[in-house]
Formats: C-alpha cells, sequence, structure tokens
C-alpha cells in the first residue's frame, strides 16, 4: 500500500500512532478492516463543492456504505460524510 498522506501523533496515552489520509476510499475500506488497530485514524478525503469532507474509515458504517454506497460522490455528498476540519490538535 502506498498512501497519499501519513501523519503521525500522539495518542491520549503519550504513543505516537500513524494515520492514513487518502482520497481512495474502496480499497482503503478494505484495508482499514483489516488492520484497524494499528492506526489512530484511516480517513478518505473528497472535495464537495469548495469544500473537502472526511469518511472515517475506523467506523464500520462507514466502511459498509462504501461497499454498497452508488459512488463516490453519493458518500462525500451524504451523511456518512463530515466537514474536514481546518485544524487539528
Amino acid at each position: 500500500m502506498r498512501p497519499d498522506f501519513i501523519f503521525f501523533s500522539e495518542d491520549e496515552n503519550g504513543a505516537v500512532q500513524a494515520n492514513i489520509i487518502d482520497p481512495h476510499e474502496q480499497f482503503l475500506a478494505d484495508y482499514a478492516e483489516s488492520r484497524e488497530v494499528h492506526f489512530g485514524r484511516i480517513e478518505a478525503i473528497g472535495k464537495v463543492g469548495d469544500a473537502f469532507r472526511v469518511l472515517d474509515l475506523l467506523d464500520v458504517n462507514v466502511r459498509d456504505a462504501i461497499r454498497l454506497g452508488p459512488s463516490a460522490k453519493a458518500l462525500f455528498e451524504g451523511p456518512k460524510a463530515q466537514p474536514y476540519p481546518k485544524h487539528r490538535n
């Protein structure tokens, strides 16, 4: 796997965790399901209009929606996607 972005952050216990951010949600959903315990975040990012939206691939409901959904566009425009925050701690 070659994700577009890997960010590192510190969890509540002070341990460093890797976070994958990538726009390829179908493949990434399968990857997230099999390796979710190894990451703090695995997110697919998409642009809707002028805003970026995020799908949390650690959420089993989001992964199911990706597999069953009609299109990536519909998922990023729908209720499973959230606005991508401009800043994260």
